[in-house]
């Protein structure tokens, strides 16, 4: 079915997130780098000046300003490219190429910028060698230098001749270890073959003398001789008095005339304290149209680098799927972008934005399951018409609300709002769990499964990982530290409960794909208590081979005969390193962990609450459920070691409903039942005589209902024969089977109760 709302508002996502460490590219290399948490002033104005602490954007009156793009457009290397997300901003006309290792990559890249209509800023590589960060002069240029040229040249001619290529750029080359000699050899071979061509080089604020580092030395202005323009990074608060000496120390640097490149702060390593990626853009276009040697702005970064030490970048803030999406600060960049590059402002009330949060749950059948923020405006916010669609695993269209999850696998969400060519859709899956399943792994959700110590996650980071499976569409990517860390450990949880019960299980299996080019020895699936004593755990060490997914596996029998005390309706299931050495650290992912074999089948007939699929089986109405909240118990058992257990509203709701299912159906065919019993325990001082079982149709009509008197603290049995219910009024080919308060007088004690072994034959 299809319904349409009106999104009156969106959440903001409210979670924190640890400070990051700065070591390459390099917040550590700037001593005015104080994380988000800084007061420094923004502003620092001064007569003559424009200050940055402007409400509406000041007209770009430099004509030499003409260029916006962004730093790490095409991505790290794990990332793949935000080329088109960035294209379809409409606010930028350069793009900086950084990641083009092999020229066959450039050559694809630079022909998807072309047909985007980018000039691009090409990053240079392979002309250097052994260069150590922070120690000056110890890179060594190539010796075949000009051989790398030259193929440089062969792959990339067309896109200069055609002027696709608006520079080539070199990155902190000095803070690399680039000794001054070779730079000049290399920028100055470049100038010589395309003297039309910018050479670009963006320092350190130790390079331009601004700051100290013992023992690295400030650069020469000739050290960029040959470079048509400069550039400078700083990560610090931004301040306008401030960074107007930064500006000339820049151009004591650049004594050929060249020109000025601007490298806002566009990261933040706290994604809810984002004030400074506001100041920063806002300062640095500031400053560039009011300094006549500015000619461009390259905002860093584009693409999240919480794999280096750059924490959310703009991609995070600009996406309207991400939790922290920042309307205002995309708007802010958008028009800025479009000013620089001499558009018109752009008219956001003709966008159309569909916000749909990825789930950060994965629920168990049986689970109530509600859905996730979702809706849409227009770009000025405005809410605006959209359309919502449901599908459950095996293609059931369903009402697009909070359901019960009665399938295991994924349900589909789409939102779609806009027409013709803006129509705009987005859909997220929803996961919801096999009974026997540990961890699928088959999207993001699924990576709070991947439990263990601080220390654990330390050394074998991970995430989910949806390019590749052993099936579904995940796995989950551990990538170990290179060095530190001797038995990390995989713990497998759910929602935080660490405690399985493999009791009526045949074994445990897990797969396991290894990436490097060598086995790996003494990874061990391991069983154990709650505790990890090493007395009562239990190894299945199985060798890695190279690349091929390999199943490891542990018998609930083996674990039976080399620990027969541990008790298996409460172990702990982990994955981790058990040998003495860890050499091997190669990075390797892990799917379909599951239970397996299951030794008792469930009758089709009997609902005994021993799984967690038997929640799927029992349901009711939003009003029934709120009264009445069911939950899986192993505290009171007829049978097994679980039951069904109810803890009644202390004060609201007169006559609450448990309702039975026959399978995935809502009604049973009685016509051929001989009897409907359960067993029920009332945790009371007191009997109860007005709970019972009824039988009704939809709406809960032609009822037929029986009380019972069920006695304090002790387990009854309830039964409906077939004699009793055979004249009833209610349609018995599609009747609901209810659990109910039935008595019209007040419904006084409300104390907990338990249902176990439902049985209709």
């Amino acid at each position: 079915m299809k319904i349409r709302k009106i999104l009156l508002t969106l959440l903001a996502a409210l979670t924190a997130f640890a400070s990051l460490f700065a070591i390459a590219c390099d917040i550590s290399k700037d001593p005015e780098y104080s994380g988000s948490n800084s007061t420094a002033d923004s502003t620092g104005g001064e007569t003559g000046y424009i200050s940055s602490d402007w409400e509406v954007m000041p007209e770009n009156t430099n004509p030499n300003l003409k260029y916006f793009g962004y730093f790490h457009g095409d991505g790290f290397l794990s990332q793949g490219s935000y080329m088109d997300e960035i294209a379809s901003l409409q606010n930028s006309n350069v793009f900086l190429l950084n990641s083009a290792f092999s020229l066959t990559v450039a050559q694809e890249k630079l022909a998807a910028a072309r047909a985007l209509g980018f000039k691009v800023i090409f990053s240079t590589h392979g002309f250097f060698t052994g260069g150590q960060i922070t120690q000056a002069n110890t890179a060594d240029l190539v010796e075949n230098y000009q051989e790398v040229w030259a193929n440089t040249c062969d792959a990339l001619g067309e896109f200069v001749a055609d002027g696709t290529i608006l520079a080539f750029y070199f990155d902190e080359p000095a803070w690399n270890g680039v000794k001054e000699a070779d730079f000049r050899t290399v920028t100055k071979m470049i100038r010589e073959t395309y003297p039309d061509v910018k050479v670009l080089t963006t320092m350190t604020v130790y390079d331009i003398g601004v700051a100290k580092r013992e023992g690295y030395p400030e650069i020469n202005a000739s050290y960029n001789e040959f470079c048509t323009d400069v550039s400078y990074d700083s990560y610090a608060k931004w301040n306008d008095k401030t960074r107007r000496i930064y500006l000339e120390a820049l151009k004591s640097k650049a004594t050929n005339n060249q020109w000025i490149w601007g490298c806002a702060t566009g990261f933040t390593s706290n994604p809810n304290q984002n004030g400074e990626l506001y100041r920063a853009i806002k300062g640095m276009y500031t400053e560039a149209i009011q300094e006549p040697r500015y000619a461009g702005i390259l905002p860093f970064s584009y693409a999240n680098g919480l794999e280096g030490d750059w924490g959310y970048g703009l991609h995070d803030f600009f996406s309207n799927t991400s939790v922290y999406y920042d309307r205002d600060l995309k708007k802010l960049y958008v028009q800025i972008g479009r000013e620089v590059c001499g558009l018109e402002p752009y008219d956001f009330s003709k966008d159309v934005e569909v916000v749909l949060y990825q789930p950060t749950k994965v629920y168990d059948v049986g689970e109530s399951v509600k859905l996730p923020i979702l809706g849409a405006s227009d770009g000025n916010g405005q809410a605006v018409p959209y359309t919502v669609t449901l599908t459950s695993p095996s293609g059931v269209e369903l009402e697009p609300a909070k359901f019960t999850a009665t399938e295991s696998g994924a349900y589909t969400l789409t939102v779609t709002a806009g027409e013709g060519d803006r129509e705009v859709s987005k859909t997220v899956k929803i996961s919801v769990r096999y009974p026997n399943e540990i961890s699928l792994f088959d999207d993001p959700a699924y990576v709070s499964d991947a439990g263990g110590t601080d220390e654990d996650i330390w050394c074998w980071p991970r995430q989910v990982d949806t390019t590749f499976s052993h099936s579904g569409s995940g796995s989950l990517r551990i990538t170990p530290h290179a060095d530190d860390g001797t038995w990390p450990r995989l713990v497998f949880v759910r929602k935080g409960y660490q405690l399985w019960d493999i009791s009526n299980s045949a074994g445990i299996s897990m797969w396991v794909y290894n990436t490097s080019d060598e086995p790996i020895n003494g990874f061990s699936l391991m069983v154990s208590d709650e505790n990890f004593d090493a007395s009562k755990t239990v190894h299945s060490i199985v060798e890695l081979p190279s690349k091929v997914w390999t199943e490891v596996t542990l018998d609930v029998a083996t674990i039976q005969e080399k620990s027969p005390t541990l008790d298996l309706t409460k172990v702990t299931i982990f994955y981790g390193n058990a040998a003495p050495g860890y050499e091997n650290r190669a990075s390797f992912y892990v799917d379909d962990v599951m239970l397996i074999g299951e030794s008792e089948e469930a009758d089709d007939c009997i609902i005994d609450f021993e799984r967690v699929g038997d929640m799927g089986l029992v349901g009711g109405t939003d009003d029934d459920v709120w009264c009445w909240p069911t939950e899986l118990s192993s505290a009171q058992a007829h049978s097994g070691s679980k039951s069904l257990k109810i803890k009644p509203h202390a004060t609201d709701g007169t006559w609450p409903n448990v309702v039975f299912k026959n399978g995935t159906s809502e009604t049973f065919d009685l016509t051929n039942v001989q009897s409907i019993s359960m067993w029920v325990y009332f945790d009371s001082d007191n009997a109860i005589d007005t709970l019972g079982i009824k039988l009704s149709n939809a709406g809960d009509t032609n009822k037929f209902e029986k009380t019972f008197k069920i006695a304090s603290r002790t387990w009854t049995q309830i039964v409906l024969t077939a004699e009793e219910f055979a004249n009833a009024d209610t349609d018995l080919t599609q009747a609901y089977v209810k659990f109910s308060q039935l008595d019209d007088e007040e419904y006084i004690d409300r104390s907990p109760f338990y249902i176990d072994d439902v049985i209709v034959e």
